[in-house]
């Protein structure tokens, strides 16, 4: 497992919450020494509901193994402990793809 590969995940389930939940497709953000060394990721979840273009922490993914344009939304971004990753189903490969997954991030978390 490596950063920016692209899982079908399982997402916990959090009551009276907006966070998606159940299989979604995932992108692993974490870093490679962190994947290999810990049973946690950091994943930002996916959705081919694309709206709100307006947000600098959602992202439009296309290709790269995901059947469907989706939506990085990096303000969603979470833990998760890797046996809950179901199956892989790419890789981010592009280069301009990583740093805009990168830009959402830092959006998110004010470093931008």
């Amino acid at each position: 497992m490596t950063q920016f590969d692209l899982y079908m995940a399982n997402l916990p389930y959090h009551e009276d919450s907006h966070i998606l939940r159940g299989p979604h497709p995932v992108v692993v953000v974490s870093n490679d020494v962190a994947n290999a060394h810990s049973p946690l990721i950091t994943v930002v979840p996916l959705t081919s509901q694309l709206r709100r273009f307006d947000l600098p922490t959602h992202i439009l993914l296309c290709g790269q193994g995901l059947r469907r344009d989706s939506m990085a939304m990096c303000e969603q971004m979470m833990p998760l402990d890797s046996s809950r990753c179901i199956f892989q189903i790419g890789h981010i490969d592009r280069f301009d793809d990583q740093a805009a997954l990168i830009h959402g991030i830092e959006a998110h978390l004010g470093l931008a």
